[in-house]
């Protein structure tokens, strides 16, 4: 290690002397001798560093240039493996969420995916021959900073595959799509869907009023019907990968959330990405977000898990009294209001709240204690 360290660093050899000490020989390179940016950081035309979902869709991203100007990381490998096991039929994780902090690399990551999903030789570039049977996969995209999206989320969707029909009813005005209706849309294909930033659109969606309620509560219940639908047998070769920025938009973040708990009615829990196979293969995953630059020498990068798993995180939890729940009781929920719980199943592991903008379910006492619920 520190042979590659001081060669790097010195013109010339390490050198030992009699007591095995490190002395240099020679005179130690500058920082810009040894770190040469690529020549597109200088053109000021490049937009290569803020590429987005949108450039996805309109199919204007050079794919050689952008996996020649970067490098898979820990956290890359394990969204792309998930992902594709699940194309192949190895998997059964069907929903992936990024989390990371806002520029932890979540878009590229995603990018990175896609791209990979519609190029079959640079799949193997990447991953070998491993996934070269998968097939066609076709790939859709939304993007939470298009928050005049005139049919939603499930309207844009739709139109990307061509079906903008199938949810030709649920247009005007806007309804949430059910479990059946995203199965119908989607069932037959292969088909990977990103969505990205979706806190901010949600926050906005709130100012926007469908019937009685807001386009923010009836995209939280699409979503959770989508979440769900993923979970059948029918859609086991669709795939979707969405990001949170829980730090800048708190109360989206929730919404996103609140329907993501929903969708976990067929005892599907959501588990930390780590870099080790799942003992139990569950329909939802965390995955971290990682972003990198090309190293001159390897290409290793650190996998930061979505978890603390710090002293101080153990003695959190070991505070955390599990609240006694009855059917009947009242809690509260950050964005939902006041609720009274209607039922909580035999195991103890979901409690279900009824709220003026209808039921929702919750993992207990997770919801609990992260927050979301108060007594």
């Amino acid at each position: 290690m520190f042979d590659i360290m001081y060669k790097l660093a010195y013109k010339k050899d390490v050198r030992y002397n009699n007591n095995n000490m490190i002395y240099m020989e020679g005179k130690m390179k500058t920082v810009f001798e040894l770190c040469k940016p690529r020549e597109s950081v200088f053109v000021d035309t490049t937009r290569d560093d803020v590429l987005n979902l949108r450039n996805l869709i309109e199919n204007n991203i050079d794919i050689d240039k952008f996996f020649d100007e970067n490098f898979m990381t820990k956290g890359m490998e394990i969204l792309l493996t998930t992902a594709f096991k699940r194309f192949k039929g190895e998997s059964e994780t069907g929903v992936i969420k990024l989390t990371q902090a806002m520029g932890g690399g979540k878009t590229h990551n995603m990018l990175a995916l896609a791209l990979l999903a519609k190029n079959k030789e640079w799949r193997r570039k990447i991953l070998g021959k491993e996934f070269d049977n998968i097939g066609d996969i076709k790939v859709i995209a939304f993007s939470g900073r298009e928050s005049d999206a005139p049919y939603g989320i499930w309207g844009s969707l739709a139109e990307q595959l061509g079906k903008k029909e199938v949810f030709k009813d649920l247009y005007t005005p806007l309804k949430a799509p059910g479990e059946k209706a995203w199965i119908s849309l989607l069932q037959g294909e292969k088909t990977l869907i990103l969505f990205d930033e979706l806190p901010p659109y949600l926050e906005n969606a709130k100012s926007i009023t469908v019937g009685n309620s807001d386009l923010c509560q009836v995209t939280v219940t699409a979503l959770s019907n989508l979440f769900s639908a993923l979970g059948t047998e029918q859609l086991s070769n669709v795939c979707l990968v969405f990001s949170d920025l829980k730090a800048t938009y708190e109360s989206g973040s929730q919404m996103l959330q609140s329907s993501f708990e929903e969708a976990i009615e067929k005892d599907v829990k959501p588990v930390a990405a780590v870099p080790k196979p799942d003992p139990k293969p569950s329909a939802t995953k965390y995955v971290t977000g990682q972003f990198g630059i090309k190293p001159p020498l390897s290409k290793v990068a650190e996998h930061k898990k979505p978890y603390s798993t710090s002293t101080q995180a153990d003695e959190e939890m070991e505070e955390f009294v599990i609240p006694e729940i009855s059917e009947g009781d009242a809690v509260k929920h950050k964005s939902f209001g006041d609720g009274i719980v209607t039922k909580l199943d035999k195991a103890g592991k979901h409690i279900r709240v009824k709220f003026a903008v209808g039921e929702k379910l919750f993992l207990f006492p997770d919801a609990f204690k992260q927050g979301y619920l108060k007594l």
